[in-house]
């Protein structure tokens, strides 16, 4: 079922979460054929997956924005032990949309080619 494809998306992608694509591919009825097609390149890419995070992290924290939940701010708020989960929830949603971004382009690549 779909819990059992769900849990092999994980443990393939080898995140901490499964985004909501795969369980809105899931209540479409196309989670199977979609994993079916994507699941023997997932390995390959996660080399190609941590770079793209870590270039993406690197932008990001060169950029001349504002951050509304800085230790600073969690401190002000009376919430500086939320710091810690906080950046546990984002490290995971990295990884996790690198991982799947950079399976799913891998897959395209081939058709665009043609």
């Amino acid at each position: 079922g779909h819990a059992e494809v769900l849990g092999r998306v994980r443990a393939r992608l080898g995140t901490p979460i499964v985004n909501r694509i795969w369980r809105r591919l899931a209540t479409v009825g196309r989670l199977e054929p979609v994993w079916d097609v994507l699941e023997p390149q997932a390995a390959a890419t996660r080399e190609r997956a941590s770079a793209l995070g870590s270039a993406a992290a690197s932008a990001a924290a060169a950029l001349p924005w504002e951050v509304a939940a800085s230790a600073a701010a969690l401190r002000a708020a009376g919430i500086a032990d939320a710091a810690p989960g906080m950046a546990a929830i984002l490290r995971a949603y990295a990884l996790t949309l690198s991982r799947v971004l950079v399976l799913v382009a891998g897959c395209a690549e081939p058709a665009a080619q043609r």
